[in-house]
């Protein structure tokens, strides 16, 4: 059974590859340092804030910044699933004393993020040319140094986001279970047949969605 369940394993993480078929890095934000109110303000004057790009670091322990950008939907993720997207760098990390954010979507707030949560939706739907003006409200966390600000939008494929936690999920729990559990050989013969049905020739062809 080791064979099978690396071989799941392995498709299983070529799957997730697929997830997330298009996206657009975030290059530049307005930057404000302080953990003052109203940065989230859909009309709020920034020509005084300096610029942020990708690239430039932030941080330091137990600071405030604002963050503002406007983001435009590619007319190619037209009719998508599109996501926003933030990593600093210290994903793996415990989250209590890493960075964390609020995040507003023209003017409104949204939820949190922080390593473990990273990503909101944008639209289910998404109109080419439709602009959003994002706004993080970032906390740099009590473990000192200088963070990234690595942003991006992506086109989240649904169908594929199913069949990946559909997978995904019953091959951890067969990774807990011993070796000879009746359990574990059901599961990872299952899951093995289940990928046997996969058509990975060509991704995101007729053939590859039909058989997802």
């Amino acid at each position: 059974m080791f064979f099978i369940e690396a071989r799941i394993n392995r498709i299983v993480d070529e799957l997730f590859t697929y997830v997330y078929p298009d996206s657009e890095r975030i290059v530049s934000y307005k930057v404000k340092q302080g953990n003052f109110k109203g940065g989230e303000f859909i009309n709020l004057d920034t020509s005084s804030w300096d610029t942020f790009v990708s690239g430039n670091r932030w941080g330091g322990r137990d600071t405030h910044f604002w963050f503002r950008t406007d983001i435009t939907i590619p007319d190619r993720f037209a009719g998508k699933t599109v996501v926003y997207d933030v990593k600093t760098g210290r994903e793996g990390d415990w989250d209590a004393i890493n960075p964390q954010f609020i995040v507003y979507v023209n003017g409104k707030a949204i939820q949190g993020l922080d390593v473990n949560h990273r990503e909101i939706i944008l639209s289910e739907n998404a109109t080419g040319g439709e602009t959003y003006k994002i706004a993080l409200h970032a906390y740099s966390g009590m473990k000192g140094g200088l963070v990234e600000l690595d942003s991006k939008i992506s086109v989240l494929d649904r169908r594929i986001e199913k069949l990946y936690y559909d997978l995904k999920v019953p091959l951890e729990v067969a990774k807990l279970l011993d070796a000879e559990d009746k359990r574990k050989i059901d599961m990872l013969n299952f899951l093995n047949d289940a990928i046997n049905m996969l058509d990975l020739r060509k991704p995101f062809s007729e053939a590859f969605y039909s058989s997802v």
